[in-house]
């Protein structure tokens, strides 16, 4: 951030914006693997909704490891929870997909700072079509406004750990992101659903998008009050491909009122203990 003139606030230099906590930020969570274990990043890709009016509000990041894995950061604190549709909660701070088997599990950190995978995880669901159902995420749009604030992070690097490697690899890391932007349909209630498939090649999937490509089922009305039972919404699709990937993302914007910031979850989960 330039300097700043001593009369002018810190506010006014921001124009307004919010803060924004780096345990929050799309743009930031990647890179605590970077900063904390000095591994490299691979490339980024921030998935955002382009809600008109020049608003563009990212609401994950995403991308493909070297050791053939998904990894998708949300937008929400390692403390916060998120929940399965058969009502089990977690928290979260990054979800991975591990693409030769097909499971998901989730990962959190402590109060140490110490990794810790949950219990719970989900194996790919195959719908229609050719589709594989990888996750439902469901995000508030005021929640989601913040992510276009101001982000400031001071990073202490101990001189052992190599830190002029690690400031090449944050600056190939800010180099190599990439943005894409999620179609959305009209805002209706105050939050955006996406369900995100997983697609064997760029040709297994040919559309038009279906009604049974879009999970439904009661444990919505644990996720969103006034969940519009027997009312059609409008699902807008959007193609991306992460890393040689090829994601299917299905958006809505149903009427009714998230229970919270942002949820990440799935129709079917078990224990990894089972």
């Amino acid at each position: 951030m330039p300097d700043m003139d001593q009369t002018e606030s810190f506010e006014e230099a921001r124009a307004g914006l919010p803060d924004v906590s780096p345990n929050v930020s799309v743009f930031w969570k990647p890179l605590r693997h970077l900063f904390e274990d000095g591994n490299p990043i691979d490339p980024v890709t921030v998935l955002f909704y382009d809600v008109g009016n020049g608003r563009h509000l990212p609401f994950a990041a995403v991308a493909k490891t070297r050791g053939n894995r998904l990894i998708l950061w949300p937008p929400s604190d390692a403390l916060q929870v998120g929940e399965f549709a058969d009502g089990h909660s977690f928290p979260v701070h990054h979800v991975t997909l591990e693409l030769p088997n097909g499971a998901t599990h989730f990962t959190r950190f402590d109060a140490n700072g110490q990794r810790i995978h949950d219990d719970r995880v989900w194996k790919l669901g195959s719908f229609e079509d050719g589709l594989k159902l990888w996750m439902i995420g469901a995000f508030h749009v005021a929640f989601l406004e913040k992510q276009v604030g101001a982000l400031e992070q001071n990073v202490k690097i101990p001189e052992k750990k190599n830190p002029e490697r690690r400031v090449r690899e944050y600056e190939r890391y800010a180099a190599e992101m990439t943005r894409r932007q999620i179609n959305t349909p009209p805002l209706r209630g105050d939050c955006y659903v996406t369900v995100i498939h997983l697609l064997s090649d760029s040709a297994s999937f040919r559309g038009p998008v279906k009604p049974a490509h879009f999970p439904m089922g009661s444990f919505w009305n644990d996720w969103i009050d006034g969940w519009p039972d027997g009312d059609s919404f409008q699902i807008v699709p959007t193609g991306i491909n992460v890393g040689g990937v090829n994601l299917l993302l299905l958006t809505a914007s149903p009427l009714g009122c998230l229970r919270g910031a942002c949820f990440l979850g799935s129709v079917n989960s078990y224990s990894a203990s089972s």
